[in-house]
């Protein structure tokens, strides 16, 4: 096996079986390429939200307290992810210092 290389193994299938490796790589792929868009679509919008705003600072902890809180509910979702409470905590503390800022 090559440095680097993972094994694959897809329902029973090893790395010598062309499907599985093609089918390992398409979903690296696709995974990559939605990756990218997702990063894309975040750049614009921050980028915008810069552009409307009269400081950087309203959109930068706006932009930081969604993605905190967007990676703890789809981890939950999607990983299963436990949300302990100090992580429910922290999403509390930055909610509620956002608001807190935003608001003055």
């Amino acid at each position: 096996m090559a440095m680097g290389s993972m094994p694959v193994q897809l329902q029973g299938l090893n790395e010598e079986d062309g499907n599985a490796v093609a089918v390992v790589w398409m979903v690296r792929t696709v995974t990559a390429a939605v990756f990218m868009m997702a990063n894309a679509r975040m750049w614009v919008a921050f980028s915008a939200a810069l552009a409307a705003s009269e400081s950087a600072f309203v959109p930068t902890i706006v932009n930081f307290v969604i993605n905190s809180i967007t990676s703890t509910l789809l981890g939950f979702v999607v990983f299963g992810d436990a949300i302990v409470w100090q992580v429910a905590l922290g999403n509390a503390c930055m909610i509620s210092g956002a608001v807190l800022l935003l608001s003055a």
